[in-house]
């Protein structure tokens, strides 16, 4: 870590994301880069739900706590229904779901 407490390992393993980002958005054709980074974008959106579910199973919110969750999901679930709705971004909905029954079945194997 430098003087502003930066990871330089870190740092350096997000510029290589960064550059692997950029070389793929210059590489790959329009429609595939599209389709990988909106499956990507859900599966975060994916995650993002299951820590709210997590949370409301393990914590069990009261009040203004449980209607914040409740309306993070609402949320996500709207982002994610949204790209049903524009055809350049339906085809990402289907290879993110793709993504993520891949991962259950990895995780239901091991």
């Amino acid at each position: 870590k430098n003087k502003k407490n930066i990871s330089f390992p870190a740092l350096i393993l997000i510029i290589m994301g960064l550059g692997a980002s950029i070389l793929s958005a210059l590489l790959l054709p329009k429609n595939i880069y599209e389709y990988v980074t909106t499956a990507a974008g859900l599966m975060l959106l994916y995650t993002w739900s299951l820590i709210l579910l997590s949370f409301w199973r393990l914590m069990n919110p009261k009040g203004w706590m449980q209607i914040k969750s409740i309306i993070g999901l609402i949320m996500i679930a709207l982002a994610v229904s949204g790209t049903l709705l524009q055809k350049t971004t339906r085809f990402g909905f289907l290879v993110s779901l793709l993504f993520l029954g891949i991962v259950i079945i990895v995780t239901l194997i091991v």
